[in-house]
């Protein structure tokens, strides 16, 4: 059984999360690029604060929302998926407030962008030669919702590319940001 250490939360800090249905899998085999980089996670997601407790936004279909922390612990509990937190590093608290604020502000509420996940197919396949945004504009994926809070909101570049995804999440670890799943996530 899993508990988030709430004392260890931090505003803006990264829920990467592995699922096992169909979809869960489906996004890490197309991510995995034909099985040569092996991606653990399939979704991203932030840590707010939603009426002075603490929650998930995210996007998932149909639109992004808040989900409460309960749900993930009842949700790892049971076997449906894994989380790994990871945090922005050297993030102030004032970058905190704003790449939190600009989620709430600009992606809470927005529709799932279902368009991008055949051009986002399509540029993982050809190797991402085309520099192009995919999707809508208003709308939005897992990770590019949390992206947009961090660059656009923060001004802090975390993920630096148009169109990240869970596997991009992956790769910023260790250089703009630091897994505390150790901390944050208690056995009990």
């Amino acid at each position: 059984m899993i508990k988030f250490d709430l004392d260890e939360l931090k505003l803006g800090m990264i829920l990467h999360v592995r699922t096992y249905a169909f979809v869960g899998r489906s996004i890490r085999k197309v991510l995995s690029c034909r099985g040569k980089n092996p991606v653990w996670g399939n979704h991203d997601a932030m840590i707010l604060r939603n009426n002075c407790e603490w929650a998930v936004g995210e996007s998932e279909p149909m639109k992004a929302k808040f989900t409460p922390l309960s749900e993930y612990e009842s949700r790892v509990n049971a076997g449906k998926c894994e989380l790994k937190v990871y945090d922005i590093v050297e993030a102030t608290n004032i970058e905190r407030q704003e790449a939190a604020e600009y989620w709430k502000a600009t992606v809470l509420g927005t529709p799932y962008d279902f368009m991008a996940f055949p051009r986002l197919f399509l540029k993982n396949w050809v190797m991402d030669v085309f520099d192009t945004d995919v999707g809508w504009e208003w709308a939005h994926w897992c990770t590019e919702g949390v992206a947009h809070g961090w660059d656009r909101g923060a001004g802090k570049v975390v993920w630096g590319k148009k169109n990240p995804t869970p596997w991009t999440t992956e790769k910023r670890v260790g250089t703009t940001l630091v897994d505390v799943t150790d901390k944050v996530i208690k056995e009990v």
